[in-house]
C-alpha cells in the first residue's frame, strides 16, 4: 500500500469509527492502516482502546514508528507520543522493560517537568512489583501546559468513542425519526459545550491555563451526556420535580458566575441561549419512543434534571 493509499485508509477508518451508523468495520480498517504504516494513525487508540481493542504491544510498536519519524527532540520538549513510548519502556508495557532506551529517547529533550517526572520513575520501577499499577503518563505525571493540552485531546477522543458506542446501541432501538432527533440533540449539545467551554476558559482570561480549562470543561460535559445517554431507556426521573425552584437556583448561579463584566456576560448569554435550544432538542428525543400520555408533566421532570446539571456547571465557573 502506498503512503497515499494508507493515508486515505486511515481517514476512512477514522470517519467510520466516528459514525454510529457505519457498518464497515472501522476497527479492522484502522488496524489495516496501522499495518500499512499510515502516518495519521493515533497510537492512543490502541493504548487506551479508543474505538478499537486495547492492544499495548501494537501501541508500543506504533509509538516507536511515530517517534522514529519525528527524529530527536533537538532541545525542545518531547511530543506526547515520545513521552508515552518512554513510559512504556520504563514500565515494560507492550514488551520488555528498557529503561536505558527510554532515557536515551529523552536525552536531548528539554528537561521540563514531564521529562523530570518520567525519569524519576526509572529507579522506582526497576524492581518487579505485581501490585503496582501501570504507569499512565497523562494520569500519573501530566506536566507542562502543552502536554496537558495533548492529554485533554486524548481524553476527548476517548469520550467521543464512548459516545459513538452508546449511540450505536441506541440507534438500533430507534426509528428513523428518533435517530434524526438524537443527531439534532447531539449537535445542539456540542454547540452548548463549545460555548460553555468559552465561559470556563474565561475564568483564566489571558492566562496560559485558559484554553486547557475550556477544553477540559467541554470534555467533561460531553462525558456527562454520554453517561446519561447510556441510561436512555431507564425509567424517567421521579414525578413531582420542582422546576420553578430549580430555575430560581439556576438564575442565582448564573448571576454569580456571569455578572462580572461585559465580556463574561456576553459569553454566558451565548452559552445559555445554546443550552435552551439543547434542552428542547433533548426533551423531544427523550419522549419520541415513549409516547407518554403526560408528556407535559414528564418533560418538566426531565427539564428539572437538565437545569440542575447546568446549575452545577455554573457553580464550577464561580468556584474554580
Amino acid at each position: 500500500m502506498s503512503p497515499t493509499e494508507a493515508a486515505a485508509l486511515v481517514a476512512h477508518a477514522d470517519a467510520c469509527l466516528a459514525d454510529p451508523a457505519c457498518t464497515e468495520g472501522g476497527e479492522a480498517l484502522y488496524r489495516r492502516a496501522d499495518d500499512a504504516g499510515a502516518t495519521g494513525v493515533s497510537c492512543f487508540r490502541f493504548y487506551y482502546g479508543i474505538g478499537v481493542a486495547l492492544d499495548r504491544a501494537r501501541a508500543r510498536a506504533c509509538f516507536e514508528r511515530q517517534v522514529a519519524a519525528d527524529g530527536t527532540c533537538g532541545g525542545s520538549s518531547p511530543s506526547l507520543d515520545r513521552l508515552y513510548l518512554a513510559a512504556m519502556l520504563i514500565d515494560g508495557q507492550g514488551g520488555a522493560p528498557a529503561a536505558s532506551r527510554a532515557e536515551s529517547l529523552l536525552a536531548d529533550c528539554f528537561r521540563d517537568v514531564s521529562v523530570e517526572g518520567l525519569l524519576r520513575e526509572v529507579p522506582t520501577r526497576s524492581a518487579p512489583d505485581s501490585s503496582r499499577k501501570a504507569l499512565d503518563f497523562c494520569k500519573d505525571i501530566g506536566g507542562t501546559t502543552v502536554s496537558t493540552s495533548d492529554c485533554i485531546r486524548v481524553e476527548s477522543d476517548g469520550v467521543t468513542a464512548d459516545r459513538v458506542r452508546v449511540e450505536r446501541r441506541l440507534f438500533s432501538s430507534l426509528d428513523a425519526e428518533g435517530r434524526a432527533l438524537e443527531i439534532k440533540a447531539r449537535k445542539a449539545y456540542a454547540d452548548f459545550t463549545s460555548k460553555e467551554g468559552a465561559v470556563q476558559a474565561d475564568v483564566f482570561r489571558g492566562g496560559s491555563a485558559s484554553s486547557n480549562r475550556g477544553a477540559a470543561a467541554e470534555t467533561q460535559l460531553q462525558k456527562q451526556r454520554t453517561e446519561a445517554l447510556g441510561h436512555f431507556f431507564d425509567p424517567p426521573p421521579p414525578a413531582g420535580a420542582d422546576l420553578q425552584a430549580a430555575e430560581r437556583d439556576l438564575d442565582r448561579a448564573y448571576r454569580t458566575a456571569c455578572d462580572t463584566d461585559a465580556e463574561r456576560r456576553k459569553l454566558c448569554a451565548a452559552a445559555r441561549k445554546s443550552w435552551s435550544a439543547y434542552v428542547d432538542a433533548e426533551i423531544a428525543l427523550y419522549w419520541h419512543p415513549r409516547g407518554a400520555p403526560s408528556v407535559r408533566t414528564a418533560s418538566r421532570d426531565v427539564k428539572t434534571t437538565l437545569v440542575r446539571a447546568y446549575q452545577k456547571e455554573l457553580e464550577d465557573v464561580a468556584h474554580p
